[in-house]
């Protein structure tokens, strides 16, 4: 009886070794490299069919990018900063062409109108923001590209309030 539980207990504890430590080591090595994608390969792939919530959170993903590069001042991270920009500006011209929820469910006809114009003007200064941002970024000025960030950041606050559903993730 002894020696069964001892041979029990030896081979859980072999399994849960080689489980852990072999197939969870290949698994994190290769998958870091072959499954997961980095937040940036994800924006990559948002084409202007996909949703405006998943088009929204590639365009937060970019900014964050963005934001911690032109932070960080860091001109050796220029091309990825660019690289989020690029992201931002396509994304932003692909949401530019949907509805968000919250304006689709309104009844009223010249409400709804309005509410899709307002909404389109919005991201219209966003890509003129992501424009200027481009270029502040290009020159260098990492601190005019700081307080346009910061900048962009309270104009979306106000636009999510104005436009995001309460129920949605941010």
């Amino acid at each position: 009886m002894i020696r069964i539980l001892i041979l029990n207990l030896s081979t859980f504890l072999l399994l849960s070794f080689v489980s852990t430590n072999v197939f969870g080591a290949e698994e994190k090595t290769d998958g870091e490299k072959k499954t997961e994608s980095t937040k940036e390969e994800k924006s990559d792939k948002k084409k202007e069919g996909d949703s405006l919530h998943d088009l929204m959170e590639s365009i937060g993903d970019d900014f964050k990018t963005a934001y911690k590069g032109i932070k960080a001042k860091d001109a050796t991270k220029k091309a990825d900063i660019l690289k989020a920009i690029a992201n931002l500006k396509k994304n932003a011209e692909a949401s530019k062409k949907l509805v968000p929820h919250k304006v689709e469910k309104i009844k009223d006809a010249d409400e709804k109108k309005k509410q899709t114009e307002d909404y389109k003007k919005q991201i219209g200064v966003l890509i003129e923001n992501i424009d200027k941002l481009k270029k502040k970024v290009d020159a260098d000025d990492w601190d005019g590209a700081m307080t346009l960030v910061k900048s962009m950041s309270s104009h979306k606050k106000k636009s999510h309030e104005k436009f995001e559903e309460e129920d949605e993730d941010h």
